[in-house]
């Protein structure tokens, strides 16, 4: 699972955190750990991790952009993220969400 926040309120960086989930039978869970990687290489982070790392500066230069109106899913590719939003929504009775 992948997941990328804010840094505060600095808008060159943010906190890219991933976290796998696998099962092990009972008492042979490995210890979990952190790893706060500097050098995010395909070595170290499989293809898809490195180039999802590779292309953030460019997002954050495109959000500064005036025509970046803010984020928005992809319909195709992120339906399910977009379906959760409006079970959840009307679960809360806060309304469907409004697109941007």
């Amino acid at each position: 699972m992948l997941s990328v926040a804010t840094n505060g309120l600095d808008p060159d960086s943010c906190i890219f955190e991933v976290y796998i989930l696998e099962r092990y039978p009972e008492g042979a869970e490995p210890k979990m750990e952190w790893v706060h990687a500097q050098d995010p290489t395909e070595e170290k982070w499989r293809l898809i991790l490195s180039q999802d790392l590779d292309n953030i500066a460019e997002e954050q230069n495109g959000m500064k952009s005036r025509g970046f109106a803010g984020p928005r899913p992809s319909p195709l590719q992120e339906i399910r993220i977009i379906h959760f939003h409006r079970m959840l929504a009307e679960y809360m009775g806060t309304g469907t969400p409004v697109p941007i």
